[in-house]
């Protein structure tokens, strides 16, 4: 246990809106609570042009106020939790000279380097949205990045892990990939730095009780973007509820309409709710069996979480991030064989068939989830992860230079 009360930061160096999901997709107002539950003092600084209303103390601050190290001294801190995302060097070295213990929490799915992952980042680079020429120019700017442009920012990267004292991902699979760039680049003596913390739950989902579920498919997201792949979610229930039109569909999101409209009307289980309460989203969440999950790429998917730990399944393609950790027992979802409205469609079938032979129990499922995803379990390790850390290697490895190699 953590010994003694501490005041600790939480920083925040981008825009930030408390309590508009879709622009700040963070609930940092769970890191806050799980710090005042284990009797601690939370500080939360964030950019000045940020948009918040709180019942917490919130510091808004400059960039030059963020990187000047005797601010940070001035503020007695113990400990701080950064979203880096593997950039403000400037500030990770500002709160490495003040020797106060850093956990860098990323954002990421470990896909940080063109150069090591040229595919991955290519197909999120040259997306279907974007026109003929839009594609050309964003494609000769890839070939750049490949052959040279990559060098700076890779070197970025590796600096901030320098600079932290901690670096977490969000899931094993982006810690794996993390791996991967710090062999390229022959910076294992790194590789202790990476860790794992999952992003939070609300802690009303750790204490549900779960409903007799019912044949029912959610899938949740801001279906104007691209990256949630809204067509690929309508071929593959197109084709499953071809076979299955009995089956319960809930579509939870945002500017949807006129993609989901024949959808539909085809079928008459379909139902597009559009953009509704969280607390409405989690009993959708607790009564359906399977969240369907089509997500071009995530660094973790909200709504899964909420899901697993109201008892239910996922169902998604292999190259969203996630899917890897949630299917990795075998007991919590079940995940296509590639990324097509075929394989996925096949992969949901399989999964409602397990939930028809009774081989699926949600409060299993939930009691598996609920612990890994708890905010006092997640803050109560990072709080002894920054007690193990010496604040004073953190801060000469701040002031190291790094490489940048090329096999």
């Amino acid at each position: 246990m953590v010994s003694q009360a501490r005041r600790i930061a939480i920083i925040v160096p981008v825009r930030w809106h408390s309590s508009d999901p879709s622009q700040f997709s963070i609930n940092l107002a769970l890191y806050v609570r799980a710090l005042q539950r284990a009797g601690h003092t939370p500080l939360l600084y964030c950019r000045e042009d940020s948009v918040f209303e709180t019942d917490f103390p919130v510091i808004p601050l400059s960039m030059t106020q963020f990187e000047n190290r005797d601010f940070w001294i001035g503020q007695r801190l113990q400990g701080a939790i950064i979203l880096a995302r593997f950039r403000n060097v400037g500030i990770l070295r500002s709160l490495a000279s003040a020797e106060i213990p850093t956990v860098a929490k990323e954002d990421s799915d470990g896909i940080v380097s063109v150069r090591v992952f040229p595919r991955s980042l290519l197909r999120s680079m040259v997306t279907t949205d974007l026109t003929a020429v839009e594609k050309l120019r964003t494609l000769k700017h890839w070939v750049a990045l490949y052959c040279r442009g990559y060098k700076s920012l890779d070197l970025e990267v590796l600096t901030s892990i320098e600079a932290s004292g901690v670096v977490a991902v969000e899931t094993n699979w982006a810690a794996a990939q993390m791996a991967r760039f710090l062999r390229f680049h022959r910076r294992e003596d790194l590789l202790a730095k990476i860790t794992v913390f999952p992003h939070l739950v609300s802690t009303d989902l750790l204490n549900i009780i779960i409903p007799e579920k019912q044949e029912q498919i959610v899938a949740v997201g801001r279906w104007d973007s691209w990256q949630k792949d809204a067509n690929l979610l309508v071929s593959c229930l197109d084709q499953y509820l071809s076979k299955r039109p009995n089956t319960e569909v809930a579509l939870i999101g945002r500017r949807g309409e006129v993609l989901f409209s024949g959808l539909s009307k085809r079928f008459t289980r379909v139902h597009y709710l559009g953009a509704i309460p969280h607390d409405q989203i989690v009993q959708h969440l607790a009564k359906a069996q399977v969240l369907l999950l089509t997500s071009q790429w995530e660094t973790f998917h909200i709504a899964a979480h909420e899901a697993l730990c109201c008892g239910a399944t996922v169902v998604g393609p292999p190259d969203t991030v996630p899917m890897n950790d949630v299917c990795a027992d075998g007991n919590s979802g079940t995940m296509a064989s590639v990324r097509s409205a075929a394989s996925l469609c096949k992969a949901l079938e399989e999964e409602m068939e397990r939930w028809r032979r009774g081989l699926r129990v949600p409060e299993a499922i939930a009691a598996r989830w609920r612990p890994y995803l708890s905010p006092d379990r997640v803050v109560a390790e990072m709080l002894l992860l920054m007690e193990s850390l010496d604040p004073s290697a953190q801060a000469n490895n701040a002031a190291l230079e790094v490489a940048v190699h090329a096999d």
